[in-house]
């Protein structure tokens, strides 16, 4: 909850401050150092992952799929989403849902020529020229938070 805040604050406050250029900016040269400095805070791995992920370290594993997988079917079924934890021999992770609760995500996550503006999306792919995070509508899963013990 603590990564959450403090990257969808610093988002937002970019966004009002520059637009999506320098919202996308940030994320670009920030969330990574933001969620790090976080994550030495509580001693774990902190990261947010997703199968239609824009930058790669943010790829799924198999268990990441698995579970993103089994939040889709939840989310189908309108069942509300909780956290999930797996506990491997070596580590315990802790599964959080990301929703698009917020129609300024669409700026950046939604359909080209619609929700996210072409001029907007060219930019995104300037910065990430494999971008996969798009196509988004509110309420769909964008992807989990992953935390590791």
């Amino acid at each position: 909850m603590q990564s959450f805040k403090a990257l969808s604050g610093e988002v937002m406050n970019a966004l009002q401050e520059g637009g999506v250029e320098h919202a996308v900016g940030y994320c670009h040269l920030q969330a990574s150092p933001l969620i790090d400095s976080l994550a030495d805070a509580y001693r774990a791995k902190i990261s947010r992952v997703s199968d239609q992920y824009r930058n790669p370290s943010n790829k799924p594993g198999d268990l990441d799929l698995t579970v993103l997988e089994s939040y889709r079917q939840q989310l189908a079924e309108g069942v509300e989403l909780q956290p999930h934890l797996e506990i491997t021999a070596d580590q315990i992770i802790y599964y959080s849902p990301i929703l698009l609760l917020n129609p300024a995500c669409l700026q950046c996550h939604g359909e080209p020529g619609s929700t996210l503006e072409q001029t907007h999306y060219d930019f995104i792919k300037s910065k990430y020229p494999n971008d996969l995070a798009i196509g988004y509508k509110l309420g769909d899963l964008r992807g989990i938070w992953k935390i590791v013990f």
